[in-house]
């Protein structure tokens, strides 16, 4: 294994150990993402949103959103609502009290990433982004190059 895969292996380790999300009260990491992704789609749909659409959004499967949904309804942070034209569609929207843990959770996570900018510099960040953006892709490719080659030998 070449220096560099064990240092990216390595980093992304550590990273994972941090338990940044420990920094959310009462709200998982998912939880976090579908209340922000509600809140991104409400803004354009007066703050109904289908399930299907966050599901699209975070590009991932509908049957894990739809549990996610039904975790952040029974703590009371969304609420669900049927389309009465068409009852196949479920709406979600947020309710006060999840607009308040919302709030709450992106000013920490806004406060620590200020202070994170603050130590290492918006310059480093913003190269760093672009590298590992740049990296995600790459390794996408690859990847996607590998499978093609793989059916080819079935």
């Amino acid at each position: 294994m070449e220096e560099y895969q064990r240092k990216l292996m390595s980093i992304g380790r550590k990273y994972k150990k941090l338990h940044a999300m420990h920094l959310l009260k009462e709200i998982t990491f998912q939880e976090y993402s579908i209340m922000m992704t509600i809140r991104y789609i409400g803004r354009e749909n007066h703050e109904q949103v289908k399930v299907s659409a966050i599901a699209s959004k975070l590009d991932v499967v509908l049957s894990g959103v739809s549990r996610t949904v039904r975790d952040l309804e029974g703590k009371g942070y969304v609420e669900r609502c049927t389309d009465e034209k068409d009852r196949r569609n479920t709406y979600v929207r947020m309710t006060e009290m999840g607009r308040k843990r919302l709030d709450e959770s992106e000013e920490i996570i806004s406060t620590v990433f200020r202070n994170i900018s603050d130590r290492i510099g918006e310059e480093k960040l913003n190269q760093f982004c672009e590298i590992l953006e740049e990296i995600q892709k790459t390794a996408a490719d690859e990847i996607e190059r590998y499978c093609r080659e793989e059916q080819r030998k079935e």
